[in-house]
């Protein structure tokens, strides 16, 4: 419900705004591309169940994928990306292995 909240107001403001959805396995995999279909994208995410479990999350990998999303063809520089993570593993422990080149890259254009 927290999701859906955030996802309809947001639409409400702004009937343009755009969403994609991310699902972390053993690494972040885009799940959906970007729609501005508000009602679309919350069917999508209210329809992902539990998968299997994964010893290990990198997370370097999710910050990785933002920053793929943001250096797309169609991404404006006048674009705002915001993220929400949503992480239920009680059994894994993220870490990551993955360096934090990405985090770095995505934190250093915050104005």
């Amino acid at each position: 419900e927290c999701v859906a909240l955030i996802v309809r107001t947001k639409a409400r403001m702004r009937p343009d705004h755009q969403y994609a959805l991310l699902v972390l396995l053993e690494s972040a995999v885009l799940y959906s591309d970007f729609t501005t279909d508000a009602s679309s994208f919350l069917q999508q995410v209210m329809q992902l169940t539990s998968s299997e479990p994964f010893p290990t999350l990198d997370m370097s990998s999710c910050y990785q994928a933002l920053l793929d999303l943001r250096h797309a063809p169609d991404w404006q520089d006048t674009d705002t990306l915001r993220a929400i993570l949503l992480y239920t593993r009680h059994s894994t422990i993220p870490s990551f292995g993955g360096g934090d080149s990405a985090w770095i890259q995505l934190s250093s254009d915050i104005s």
